[in-house]
């Protein structure tokens, strides 16, 4: 179905709860499923990542997975077969 004529419906609370159940079987914690604000996570833009398209600076995110480790900056790029 193409995207121009895709339907889309007000969230349910049975929506919520099965997007929590996935999230839950996907990853290894609740917090990871729930990304709550204590994740970790902060917007890549601080550590001078990039894309190179242009997307909401909320959207790409980075974890730093060891206190004073400096992550690696600079533009992500795809492959050629994502089209990006």
């Amino acid at each position: 179905m193409p995207a121009s004529s895709w339907i889309t419906r007000p969230e349910t609370a049975d929506d919520i709860s099965a997007v929590r159940n996935i999230n839950l079987a996907a990853f290894g914690t609740a917090e990871e499923a729930d990304l709550e604000g204590g994740s970790g996570f902060t917007r890549a833009s601080l550590h001078g990542i990039r894309l190179s398209i242009d997307v909401p600076d909320e959207v790409l995110l980075a974890l730093v997975s060891m206190a004073g480790l400096t992550p690696p900056s600079g533009a992500v790029r795809y492959a050629p077969p994502f089209g990006i």
